[in-house]
């Protein structure tokens, strides 16, 4: 994000009471907020102009599909010879970490008004508007990402989520969400902005204006140099692995995140490598990955096509430990693969009963992760910390004194826990103990995961200062 079963499972991190009638639960926040026609006249009332705005204000778009929308932002796969910068990757820290793998794979793609010289990718369409732009998308949560920054402008963060006509039905299945049945045959969609989702797990802030109101907003690539740990591309040893994961089970033909199949093969990480670097982005907490891949190799040969034994990287830790302490994001997972090799087996299998029409069900594909590495990628809490160090990792990233203070989830500090007032401090507790598909749960389940005795350890931590 996390699982979707019909509309997309959101979870507020602020301190609104939760509503009087504690048998209702509610696991969607934009409840909360307008929707589809609404919800679009309120977002461009605010007068921002960049290449999402132009696109998506105005007389209201048909849009039915991924391809409709890139079609619009000037991003589609539409001629072989002149395409978007694009690249697949198998691993995200971002919004769909629960839901991408190397076979349910991230698609970022990129848009720059210029490629100068020092940039090292390929130059791909280049716009005619002056903006640069990216679009990030992943199968499975119905949810499009898109950045833009406007010549001379702010940087500006967009929300699309769509809606499919499983959505009409009791639910959302494997196949509806994780097929390409996801990316067509959309019925309605509503669009949201960061202003919009400032208060909430999907703030875009809080990765990427990391210090703060007044600071610079950025695109973000953690994994910025070669070898690209979890970016896929035929050229470097771990996205080749990757890459061939992912062939193994979608094949040459299937069009994915609106990419054209037989295009696939041209992923290329520098794309967004060279669009961080033509922002002039500086990327705090930079995944190391020369260093990582060099150390895990070293500690196990059979990497990274065989992650049977987890790799260990020194390098890693450093910045693991970063996330752990509150100090930063969390870093992308250590070693190239996340996936479990029973698990990719498993599922490899049954896409293909899929694909070739023997079976009409799919299990989900996003159950593909090493349950070995949830701690490492910081979904669950590092092994032996005490609860105050467990709601650090699993809290400090939405609350902090970094962050936008008027927003209502500041009223929790998961870095100073003891300036926290005693209401804040029972608040949190009964977010704690509330069930997984409860928007108001903490952590949220569409990123973290407590077991029942790190709750225990997290409620005494809290219950400890009265």
């Amino acid at each position: 994000m996390l699982k979707v079963v019909g509309a997309v499972m959101l979870v507020v991190l602020g301190c609104e009471p939760r509503p009087a009638d504690d048998d209702v639960v509610d696991g969607d926040l934009l409840s909360d907020l307008p929707r589809f026609e609404t919800q679009r006249a309120v977002l461009c009332a605010r007068g921002r102009e960049n290449a999402v705005t132009t696109a998506l204000c105005g007389p209201q778009p048909s849009i039915a599909s991924l391809v409709d929308l890139q079609q619009l932002l000037g991003i589609a796969f539409d001629d072989d010879d002149d395409v978007p910068g694009f690249s697949l990757l198998g691993h995200s820290s971002a919004l769909p970490v629960r839901s991408v793998s190397a076979i349910n794979p991230g698609v970022v793609i990129v848009s720059l008004p210029a490629h100068p010289p020092e940039l090292n990718g390929r130059p791909g369409r280049l716009r005619d508007d002056g903006n640069t732009f990216s679009m990030a998308y992943a199968r499975g949560d119905q949810l499009v990402e898109m950045a833009v920054r406007p010549p001379d402008g702010e940087l500006a963060f967009y929300l699309l989520r769509y809606e499919q006509g499983c959505n009409d039905d009791v639910s959302c299945d494997a196949a509806d969400l994780l097929t390409p049945q996801t990316e067509s045959g959309w019925t309605r969609w509503s669009l949201y902005d960061d202003e919009d989702l400032g208060n909430s797990v999907l703030d875009c802030l809080q990765c990427h204006q990391p210090h703060g109101p007044g600071t610079p907003r950025i695109f973000r690539m953690q994994e910025l140099e070669n070898p690209w740990t979890h970016w896929m591309a035929t050229f470097t040893i771990g996205g080749h692995v990757l890459l061939d994961d992912y062939f193994d089970v979608h094949g040459l033909q299937e069009t994915f995140g609106g990419i054209p199949g037989a295009l696939l093969p041209r992923t290329d990480p520098v794309s967004v490598e060279d669009l961080v670097r033509f922002d002039d982005d500086d990327q705090p907490n930079v995944f190391p990955a020369p260093f990582v891949e060099r150390e895990v190799q070293n500690n196990n040969r059979a990497q990274p096509a065989d992650n049977s034994t987890p790799g260990v990287s020194a390098s890693w830790d450093l910045v693991y430990q970063a996330a752990v302490v509150g100090d930063a994001i969390p870093p992308p997972y250590h070693d190239v693969k996340i996936t479990d090799f029973a698990k990719l087996a498993s599922l490899t299998a049954a896409y293909g009963s899929w694909r070739s029409g023997e079976t009409s069900a799919l299990p989900d594909l996003r159950d593909v992760i090493d349950d070995d590495a949830l701690a490492h990628m910081s979904l669950r809490p590092r092994p032996g910390l005490d609860g105050r160090g467990i709601l650090v990792h699993m809290c400090a990233q939405c609350h902090n004194a970094r962050l936008d203070q008027t927003l209502t989830r500041a009223r929790f500090d998961a870095l100073n826990l003891d300036n926290n007032d005693r209401a804040e401090r029972l608040l949190a507790i009964d977010r704690l103990l509330l069930s997984q598909d409860d928007r108001f749960r903490m952590p949220p389940h569409f990123f973290r995961d407590l077991s029942p005795d790190e709750v225990e350890a997290a409620v005494a931590a809290l219950r400890e200062l009265d």
